[in-house]
């Protein structure tokens, strides 16, 4: 309980949201660069099923799906 409250405290975000932050900027990362499949970007930031990875987490986060975002090249 100590180390969860500590690293909310010193990160502003639980355990799992910061997981899921980091690993949201990987898979971003992989689409941009368009050299991976979706299923491949989700299974590398360990989203087993690309679906959910799409509608979930892309959608949600960023407002378009993984396919947009691979377009988009910053």
């Amino acid at each position: 309980m100590a180390l969860t409250s500590g690293f909310h405290r010193l990160f502003g975000m639980s355990v799992p949201e910061c997981l899921q932050e980091v690993r949201i900027e990987r898979a971003s990362e992989l689409l941009r660069d368009g050299t991976q499949s979706i299923a491949q970007s989700a299974g590398a930031v360990g989203y087993e099923h690309s679906c959910i990875f799409s509608t979930t987490v892309i959608r949600a986060l960023f407002g378009h799906s993984p396919q947009k975002i691979r377009v988009i090249r910053c």
